[in-house]
């Protein structure tokens, strides 16, 4: 039967076998043992399966190195592996970098080739499941790649579990995809053997192409298909407008190697219906490429607009999500996550230090033993019991399938004899895909070009890692704490290449002051007036400068417009003919009114204003009406309301006009969190339910607090903080802070046009209505959307002290700060969180 098929070439099982063998026998003659590295440098071909199992068989550990990365990387991983043999091919020779005399190189296509005269009968191997298998190298923050050291052990677990789940059979026709350098090509290659099924090379032209490579795949009656997430992103993309119809053949699509888009699984749901079987799948290197896989449809239900999850472990295999502290925490509550089993790697080449510090005893289930790998990686358990990724606790990153550390390529660029500092950070251009931009200080001029950067780069990088903008800096801005601030550098120049091809041009004086406003906002060279302002980057404190600046032009605008006018056209229209209205409710604010949802209100904060909700109204997308309620101060601060329960009894009022009739959904942030609990109050004594009660970092906290076990809960929250916590907590309180937030971060611009003008007197009267509030608890569930990252001076407590006021409390956390955690880049996610939460009221109210 054909093991491995290239285009007209192809090589039996026998033939495969037979050859393999031979090689080990000539390898075991050359001195190669048990844990020898053996590179293999050779493009995709019959050759490079011949050699993976020839040194596989021979008992080495193959090392995977793509001919194609840069001389400087293949002599790192050389010299670091200490490889005495090399299998390469004829073209490849000239570029492998080493000390010839230490290193036997063998070509693999040289004819006849000196093995042929070794013996094909199988080898005995006699290694045990702990001998490395393969090597592979991923970034490193240092600025040298790492060596990840695979047992037998990983291998042959993750192979037979695949097999399994993927329902391998000898009718099947698996493509041959990743580069061997890359772990995914792994999951190919073996379960594909095991299962005695055909495994199919593509050539490099294919990529090109996605019509060309569909056309191939429908040719080559491929049956599965094991993609990166990029490619397969990029396949929906075009599949998705031109509509073409899946390959009778295929029936298995597996993706993985970064996050996958909701909305491409959807347009693949609508494709390829169920017919063609689709798994997700996550896995780092550590842990023997793939550690959980999920169905989604068939072993999970997905809630409209939810992400996808990454799934449950495969056989063998063991999760545990852990805090800092590295205690596990309950069901829903983010963590780091931790892995065991037999697909753990051994650790790192030559680095007992990294080992350590990432493969740890597992203290957790001391009975089941082993070590466990700190995945890095944040995630949650759902009530279902599959996991969803929510980001990294780390700068790491996915790029295309490959795990990058942008301090290993800042690393590299620092090195350039012009560059004084540099800096490497993942962004997101305006179609939500993710780039590299490089920061960097030059030194002594003349100053280098960007083309010479890059090339600097590329000589010891391969081209994934190269990033796609350079930004030259007078100065880094760092935070308080001494790093780097990211929400304080500028804007790549990607930014404005990516608005190139769809630029228009302003084309009246309104159009063309708005234009400029918003430049000058988002630190931008132009803004075409189809631009999208929160697409380019706005969020809240920007609305609030674009606002300011409009008034001082003499273009009277309301809170409202720039929510509900999102683009330069949009807003220049509206103002030109006034279709804005007149004589609206002054404290009922609508900020989205498209879209058949339930509407959500939203209440503002201290100062009155619901500017704060920029992001997330735009985040929740064009069908979900948003209403903001504010405070009637801001038109006259002596009609502020005295008391929150006065300020809800008018609110609920004003929503009742517009919605007569529950389920009602309400949330706030921070002070406008304590407003929506009193007007859920009111409104479940009136007899209307509440679908809704999100509260972001709205924190309990004195005065107005009368609560036994509220201060119990605090004495158990500061015990489980720890003496490095009290110590925090103590010097924070001597130091005068106690999580107070100051009103100047609060107002974040001193608005001096309009009744906006007017935020700083009411923040003082809400301020004096928040100490006069008594807390008292609320017959219902309330549902936290609440900032991992505390002030010093405040007590931690993940339930934000609502356990004594609350029948049931629900939590989501993020890696944010207080005043952070509606702006990027957790926006995004919270808002798709808040959705969910919206959906469930609906259906425990239909």
């Amino acid at each position: 039967a054909p093991a491995v098929v290239d285009g007209d070439l192809s090589l039996s099982y026998g033939e495969l076998n037979r050859r393999a063998n031979r090689l080990a026998r000539y390898l075991k003659k050359q001195g190669v043992e048990a844990d020898q590295p053996v590179a293999i440098v050779t493009e995709r071909s019959l050759v490079q399966s011949v050699a993976i199992l020839g040194v596989l068989k021979a008992g080495g550990a193959y090392l995977p190195i793509d001919p194609e990365y840069p001389d400087e990387r293949k002599e790192w991983m050389l010299n670091d592996s200490a490889a005495s043999v090399i299998l390469t091919q004829g073209p490849f020779e000239a570029g492998l970098p080493m000390d010839r005399a230490k290193v036997r190189i063998l070509l693999l296509d040289r004819d006849p080739a000196p093995w042929n005269g070794e013996s094909d009968a199988d080898c005995d191997f006699g290694g045990d499941t702990e001998q490395a298998a393969y090597i592979i190298y991923t970034s490193g923050t240092t600025g040298r790649p790492k060596g990840v050291i695979v047992p037998h052990r990983g291998v042959v677990n993750h192979c037979l579990a695949m097999r399994d789940r993927f329902a391998l059979t000898p009718e099947d026709r698996v493509l041959q995809f990743f580069s061997i350098s890359f772990d995914g090509a792994v999951e190919e290659l073996f379960p594909c053997w095991a299962a005695g099924a055909t495994l199919v090379l593509r050539s490099a032209e294919l990529l090109s192409s996605v019509p060309l490579f569909m056309d191939w795949i429908r040719e080559q009656a491929i049956s599965v298909l094991d993609l990166p997430t990029a490619f397969w992103h990029q396949w929906m993309e075009v599949l998705g407008r031109a509509e073409r119809p899946l390959p009778d053949s295929l029936r298995l699509v597996v993706v993985g190697g970064e996050k996958a888009s909701r909305d491409a699984f959807d347009r693949w749901s609508r494709l390829a219906g169920d017919r063609v079987r689709w798994i997700n799948s996550y896995g780092p290197t550590e842990c023997t490429v793939v550690s959980l896989v999920l169905e989604p449809g068939v072993e999970c239900v997905l809630e409209e607009r939810e992400q996808l999850p990454i799934g449950r472990p495969i056989a063998n295999t063991q999760l545990y999500v852990v805090d800092s502290r590295l205690q596990p925490v309950p069901l829903g509550i983010p963590g780091e996550l931790l892995i065991g089993g037999d697909g753990v790697a051994r650790g790192y080449l030559n680095r007992p230090d990294l080992t350590a510090e990432k493969f740890i005893e597992n203290r957790i289930d001391p009975q089941r033993g082993g070590r466990l790998y700190r995945t890095g990686d944040r995630v949650r358990y759902r009530r279902d019991g599959v996991v969803e990724f929510l980001g990294r606790v780390d700068d790491q990153v996915k790029l295309r399938g490959f795990r990058v550390e942008p301090g290993e390529i800042a690393a590299l660029l620092g090195q350039h004899p012009k560059v004084e500092r540099a800096a490497v950070v993942p962004r997101n251009d305006r179609d939500g895909q993710l780039f590299l931009a490089a920061y960097w200080i030059p030194g002594d001029p003349p100053w280098p070009e960007t083309d010479e950067l890059r090339e600097h780069l590329r000589q010891g990088l391969p081209d994934y890692m190269i990033p796609s903008s350079f930004v030259r800096m007078e100065e880094f801005p760092f935070t308080p704490a001494g790093k780097l601030d990211l929400r304080a550098l500028p804007e790549p120049e990607s930014a404005d290449r990516a608005m190139a091809d769809s630029y228009v041009a302003p084309s009246n004086p309104v159009q063309q002051a708005l234009a400029k406003i918003w430049a000058e906002a988002l630190n931008l060279e132009r803004v075409g007036i189809q631009d999208n302002f929160f697409d380019l980057g706005g969020h809240s404190l920007l609305v609030m400068e674009v606002f300011d600046h409009a008034q001082r032009e003499g273009l009277v605008l309301d809170p409202q417009d720039l929510f509900r006018y999102q683009t330069i056209g949009e807003l220049a229209r509206a103002l030109e003919s006034d279709a804005r209205g007149e004589g609206g409710d002054p404290s009922l604010v609508p900020l989205q009114t498209e879209g058949d949802r339930p509407p959500l209100f939203l209440v503002h904060s201290t100062p009155g204003d619901v500017m704060g909700y920029a992001n997330l109204v735009h985040r929740l997308g064009r069908d979900q009406p948003a209403y903001g309620l504010q405070s009637l101060g801001l038109q006259d601060p002596a009609r502020a309301h005295g008391t929150l329960e006065d300020m809800a009894a008018y609110y609920v009022e004003r929503i009742r006009r517009v919605q007569d009739q529950g389920p009602y959904f309400l949330a706030g942030w921070c002070y406008g969190g304590f407003v929506a609990v009193e007007m859920a109050r009111i409104l479940k004594k009136t007899g209307q339910p509440v679908g809704l009660l999100g509260l972001f970092e709205a924190r309990v906290s004195e005065p107005g607090v009368w609560s036994i076990r509220y201060y119990f809960d605090r004495v158990l929250a500061l015990v489980r903080m720890g003496p490095p916590g009290w110590w925090r907590y103590v010097r924070a309180k001597l130091n005068g802070g106690g999580g107070n937030t100051d009103m100047d971060a609060i107002l974040a611009i001193e608005l001096e046009h309009g009744h906006m003008a007017n935020r700083e007197e009411v923040y003082r009267k809400n301020m004096a209505a928040y100490y006069r509030y008594r807390f008292s608890r609320y017959p219902g569930r309330v549902t936290l959307f609440f900032a991992e990252h505390q002030e010093p001076g405040i007590i931690y407590d993940p339930n934000l002290g609502w356990n004594a006021f609350a029948d049931a409390v629900e939590r989501y956390a993020y890696p944010a700060e207080h005043d952070t955690i509606l702006q990027e880049p957790h926006i995004t996610e919270l808002a798709d969180r808040l959705r969910a939460c919206i959906d469930r009221g609906r259906r425990e109210y239909a």
